[in-house]
């Protein structure tokens, strides 16, 4: 019985904080979602065919480092969207974006809307 009850003393403080980590992040709209820069788009990494969502922009736009890909978790996988970068935003690799909207509907390309964390430089030795 003290085992128990030791084992819920312990598990009430752990879920009561995941509660308030989740309940940290509010979207700035509606239909704005969370993901991590996963790629800036290069001649290498694009190939011969664009991401759908980018049709109606040309390669040289795409390549101009203004689009990346964003992993945005979607139930038990992730999906990857092809989203803008605002002039004058500085991001990397592993960067937490939020990007609205969430997905390429109604031909709208998403938009990064903010830096949530940036990912640490890493040194080179």
């Amino acid at each position: 019985m003290k085992n128990a009850m030791f084992c819920f003393s312990l598990t009430v403080p752990l879920v009561l904080s995941m509660v308030g980590c989740a309940a940290s992040y509010q979207p700035s709209t509606p239909d704005a979602k969370t993901g991590w820069v996963t790629e800036f788009y290069s001649e290498q990494s694009l190939g011969p065919k664009v991401p759908s969502c980018l049709t109606r922009v040309s390669r040289e736009q795409i390549l101009s480092g203004k689009y990346v890909e964003v992993k945005v978790p979607h139930l038990r996988s992730s999906r990857y969207v092809s989203a803008e970068v605002p002039a004058g935003m500085k991001l990397t690799l592993g960067d937490k974006v939020e990007v609205s909207p969430a997905n390429c509907k109604d031909g709208k390309i998403p938009i990064v809307i903010q830096v949530l964390s940036a990912k640490p430089a890493t040194s080179v030795k």
